[in-house]
C-alpha cells in the first residue's frame, strides 16, 4: 500500500526512513502525481518530483557524511579534517562502498523525513534529516543558493560553478531553474536548519495571491 493512501483525505502526511531506495522513489512520485492531478497541475508533476527526489538524496548523503566521519573518527568541525574527510567521503561515494554505511544509519538514528501540508492557497513539501548543517556548510548552501539564483540554464551553473570538494551544488541549482522554469519564484524554495534538524521546503502556490507566511514573518 502506497503513501498516498494513508494521506486520502488529510491535509498534512509524514514518513521517515534511513535511506531511500526505489521503493521510496516511487511513493514520492505517485504522491506528488496524486496531488497535483486532483488540483489540475498535471504539468507540476515532473519537476516538483526531480526537485524533492533531489532533496531527499541529499537529505541522505548529509546522513551519510556523519555516519562516514563518525565511523572513520573524524572531527567534522575541525576544518583540516572536515576537508581531508569530505574528499575521502567523495571517494567512497564514487566508488559506491556506501552500501555498509546506510546499514548504520539506523544505528544512529540518522533519518529522513518526507512531509507534506495541504493549505487551501499552497501544497507544501519539506525534506527533513536530523544531521545539522554546520557554519561551513552553511556558508557553501548559501553561496550556492545565491549562484544559483543567478543562473538561468543548468549546464552554464555546472561549467562555471563546478564545485570539486563535494558534488557541484547542482541539486540546489536544479530546484531553483525548475521552479523559475515553472514561472514560480524561486524564493520559494528555502533550505535551514533548526534545533539540529535541516529543513528544505518547497512552496507550490494554488492562488495568484499567495505570500509565503515565512515571507510574512521578514
Amino acid at each position: 500500500m502506497g503513501w498516498f493512501s494513508q494521506f486520502k483525505n488529510q491535509t498534512k502526511f509524514h514518513v521517515r526512513f534511513y535511506y531511500h531506495n526505489e521503493e521510496v522513489n516511487e511513493n514520492i512520485r505517485e504522491f506528488i502525481s496524486e496531488i497535483f492531478l486532483d488540483v489540475g497541475k498535471e504539468d507540476f508533476i515532473d519537476p516538483i518530483y526531480s526537485c524533492v527526489k533531489e532533496l531527499v538524496v541529499n537529505a541522505t548523503k548529509a546522513n551519510l557524511k556523519r555516519v562516514f566521519f563518525l565511523e572513520n573518527h573524524l572531527d567534522i568541525n575541525n576544518m583540516g579534517e572536515y576537508v581531508n574527510g569530505l574528499i575521502e567521503f567523495k571517494e567512497m561515494l564514487e566508488k559506491q562502498e556506501y552500501e555498509k554505511y546506510e546499514k548504520i544509519l539506523k544505528e544512529h538514528d540518522l533519518w529522513v523525513e518526507f512531509r507534506v501540508n495541504w493549505h487551501k492557497n499552497a501544497i507544501v513539501f519539506e525534506v527533513m534529516n536530523n544531521s545539522e548543517i554546520i557554519a561551513i556548510e552553511e556558508y557553501r548552501v548559501r553561496m550556492k543558493l545565491k549562484l544559483a539564483m543567478e543562473y538561468t540554464d543548468l549546464a552554464q551553473y555546472y561549467a562555471e560553478q563546478m564545485d570539486t570538494t563535494e558534488g557541484a551544488g547542482l541539486g540546489i541549482a536544479l530546484v531553483v531553474l525548475l521552479l523559475r522554469g515553472m514561472g514560480l519564484d524561486p524564493s520559494l524554495f528555502r533550505i535551514g536548519s533548526k534545533h539540529g534538524v535541516t529543513i528544505a521546503r518547497i512552496e507550490i502556490p494554488l492562488v495568484d495571491e499567495y505570500v509565503s507566511p515565512l515571507r510574512k514573518k521578514e
